[in-house]
């Protein structure tokens, strides 16, 4: 099992349409900009999980700030604390 400080941080934004994400990896020179499906909101209106249109993640979650799981696309789901 990997420590905290072996994962990967993660930033996300979803634009003011809600249509697009883009994601911030540190390991990445360029952000990923993907398709949204659909997103759910935490009891204080912030995203909290993010449903995606393609795969954008490895089969490891090894990322810090939000998880990313998913078989065909990505689920972004915020990290708790």
């Amino acid at each position: 099992m990997s420590g905290d400080a072996d994962k990967l941080p993660v930033r996300v934004e979803l634009d003011a349409s809600q249509m697009q994400v883009t994601v911030y990896l540190k390991s990445r020179s360029n952000p990923i900009v993907a398709p949204v499906l659909g997103w759910d909101n935490d009891d204080n209106g912030n995203p909290k999980r993010i449903y995606l249109a393609c795969r954008i993640h490895k089969a490891a979650n090894d990322y810090s700030g939000w998880d990313m799981r998913g078989a065909i696309s990505t689920i972004l789901e915020k990290q708790e604390g």
